[in-house]
């Protein structure tokens, strides 16, 4: 009887291979765990800069069209007034408790001692807010406003984001902390 030669593999060469396959897998499971830690990062950062661009967005539209009166309290309020003797009143509430802005509508009745508001409506406006600051740049006898630059910090999972914008307003309304 004639004797075949063996074929297959060698129990030193399975084992070999298995080791070879075992190390290609764990460098590509590395590769792409931080391809998906990469992601994951990029997206909250993304998601952050989404949100404050958003936010920054709706408070231009009211700020840019003040027309009567725009205050901010210098911690977390700032309020804006559109109309005479009875108006309409927009104020963005910083609540660092929450990390929130909330939107709020009402009406705004012109007092002798500055006013009073009574707000109908509130929306939460943004998420994840560090901090919230308004300046305002006024006209040479500093009662009327010329431009408001607002900041806003962002942070979540760790990633942060700061917007700024200044914008100079179409009306030169009254900063109500200065007016009499």
């Amino acid at each position: 009887m004639k004797h075949m030669g063996n074929k297959g593999f060698t129990l030193v060469e399975l084992i070999v291979a298995t080791a070879i396959l075992g190390l290609i897998s764990l460098a590509v499971a590395g590769f792409m765990a931080a391809g998906a830690r990469t992601y994951g990062s990029l997206n909250y950062t993304l998601r952050l800069q989404y949100q404050a661009q958003l936010a920054m967005s709706q408070m231009q539209e009211y700020v840019i069209d003040c027309v009567d009166g725009i205050q901010w309290d210098g911690t977390d309020t700032l309020t804006i007034v559109n109309g005479d003797g009875a108006g309409q009143a927009v104020q963005f509430v910083f609540d660092a408790g929450t990390n929130t802005i909330t939107l709020q509508k009402g009406g705004y009745t012109y007092t002798a001692d500055g006013g009073t508001f009574a707000m109908t409506s509130e929306a939460t406006l943004v998420e994840d807010v560090d901090d919230f600051t308004v300046a305002l740049t006024h006209d040479d006898d500093g009662t009327l406003v010329q431009s408001v630059t607002l900041t806003l910090n962002l942070a979540r999972q760790g990633k942060t984001y700061t917007g700024t914008q200044t914008l100079a307003l179409r009306n030169r309304p009254t900063d109500l902390s200065t007016a009499p």
